[in-house]
């Protein structure tokens, strides 16, 4: 398709078709537009869908734009800032002295003392250790919570899946597993009970109808503002180690 011109940004846009029946519009980048659309679905369409929502894709790429300005999660070395349960800690990073990778969080920063590593592969050896650290948290966050907030609800979820989910925060399949995107530990901790609350109520209504919603209030009367907070937030918290 032609490329998308918004203000001072020309955007390339790919589309991807599926099987689902609505299409799909991703800003995925300042100069990338990514479209799933249903089969056969016309490409006139398809542009014609993204003339109409020019505003909403400008208001994206202010986003990313801010999200590029900001040094939070900006990458994983010593001294950055990084997001752990919706506070920004500085990393320190000390070498040797163990013969497997530690890392904790304490007050403000989070620490890593990592096994003694030549200069060229410290940095993998420092994203490997980081990110791990992060899921084992993620895993331990996620299962307390769902735990403490299906007691509450009354449901029974069958497992508990801590993934990489490119596109979702998370999700809950008709057989009652709950799968949850790892990154959601770098949020605050009102916005990870949100997530939870979210994907648990989906085992009493299984779509996003008024009476789906009113369950999520029940748990969380300020889940908008929590629900805001994760779609401003979610560039933020996607960049740290998106190459891999």
């Amino acid at each position: 398709m032609e490329d998308l011109v918004i203000g001072a940004h020309r955007l390339a846009v790919s589309v991807a078709h599926s099987r689902r029946r609505t299409v799909r519009i991703r800003v995925a980048a300042v100069d990338r537009i990514e479209v799933t659309a249903p089969l056969r679905f016309p490409k006139a369409e398809i542009a014609a869908l993204l003339r109409g929502r020019e505003a909403w894709i400008a208001r994206q790429l202010a986003k990313l734009a801010a999200v590029a300005a900001s040094p939070v999660n900006a990458a994983a070395e010593p001294g950055a800032e990084l997001l752990y349960l919706g506070q920004a800690r500085r990393l320190t990073v000390l070498w040797g002295g163990v013969a497997r990778a530690e890392v904790d969080a304490e007050d403000e920063r989070i620490f890593a003392q990592l096994p003694a590593a030549p200069p060229p592969e410290q940095a993998a050896v420092l994203s490997a250790a980081l990110r791990g650290w992060y899921i084992e948290r993620a895993r331990a966050v996620l299962t307390e919570r769902t735990a403490h907030w299906a007691g509450a609800l009354g449901v029974r979820p069958r497992r508990i899946f801590i993934r990489e989910q490119k596109s979702r925060w998370g999700s809950c399949s008709s057989r009652g597993n709950v799968s949850y995107n790892w990154r959601v530990v770098m949020a605050p901790p009102a916005v990870v009970d949100y997530l939870v609350i979210h994907e648990l109520c989906h085992m009493k209504e299984a779509n996003h109808s008024a009476a789906f919603w009113r369950l999520v209030e029940e748990a969380d009367p300020d889940y908008k503002e929590h629900r805001r907070w994760l779609r401003s937030h979610g560039a933020l918290l996607t960049r740290l180690f998106a190459g891999g």
